[in-house]
């Protein structure tokens, strides 16, 4: 039963994290957009939270509950 809970709150972490990911991308995305930040700084910031998302999405599918 312990192992079910721990499942399910790393299913639960894992999402929260895709969620906060998602809205650090829409930042960078705004920033670019305003013109905070360059096209190289863009490219790499959003590259890394790309690979994060990839990343948890793959667990996910994995263990979605």
């Amino acid at each position: 039963m312990a192992n079910d809970s721990q499942e399910s709150n790393k299913a639960t972490s894992s999402k929260s994290a895709l969620q906060q990911i998602r809205e650090k991308m829409q930042v960078v995305v705004a920033e670019y957009s305003n013109g905070d930040i360059n096209a190289s700084q863009f490219n790499a910031i959003y590259q890394h939270y790309s690979e994060k998302r990839d990343i948890i999405e793959r667990m996910l599918e994995r263990n979605p509950d």
